[in-house]
């Protein structure tokens, strides 16, 4: 990770590692990033693959002086091991108590989420939309709720995107088996 300034300059002399694993380059990949605020703090959340079907993440808290800032626990998000192309995003409140956090989706057999507390920690377990590739999470604004996006080739008869929209306390808005669908077939 390197923060970097408005003007695309470098705030920091060289980047500040996130991931606890060490080895080859290829190892660790697909990172994301989303913020929120925490406590009138921004504070990062990354999650990333590695190359044995696991996805990752962890909180990072910069500093302003651009030295590496505070990193939170690495927590294991998924189950099984293929689990592939990690998206985050962050969320204002996705509990009652208006808790501010992040949403990380993911790729596996189906496509996954999972909720992440203010802690770093997994709010809820992993659910399951269904099946898809590549999905992309964006938080709805002012409401709790957020959104994964996904391409699949079965649900719609041929390839087509499709939105699942996900409520506080991770409450299904959408149908698992009838997602609505976003482009034309």
């Amino acid at each position: 990770l390197r923060s970097i300034t408005s003007g695309l300059d470098a705030v920091q002399g060289s980047p500040c590692a996130v991931s606890d694993a060490t080895g080859d380059p290829g190892d660790l990949t697909a990172p994301s990033l989303a913020v929120s605020s925490i406590n009138g703090n921004d504070v990062f959340f990354i999650a990333w693959q590695d190359n044995s079907g696991h996805v990752y993440g962890r909180t990072y808290t910069p500093t302003a002086t651009g030295a590496c800032g505070t990193l939170g626990t690495q927590v294991l998000l998924s189950s099984g091991t293929a689990n592939s192309h990690p998206s985050v995003a962050g969320v204002t409140s996705f509990d009652p108590s208006g808790t501010p956090g992040w949403v990380v989706a993911w790729q596996s057999d189906q496509i996954a989420f999972r909720p992440i507390g203010a802690n770093g920690s997994p709010a809820h377990t992993q659910q399951l939309i269904g099946p898809g590739t590549a999905p992309t999470v964006a938080s709805i604004p002012g409401t709790g709720n957020y959104a994964v996006a996904f391409s699949n080739a079965t649900l719609g008869g041929s390839a087509a995107i499709f939105a699942f929209r996900v409520g506080p306390e991770s409450t299904t808005i959408d149908s698992n088996t009838n997602p609505p669908q976003i482009s034309e077939s």
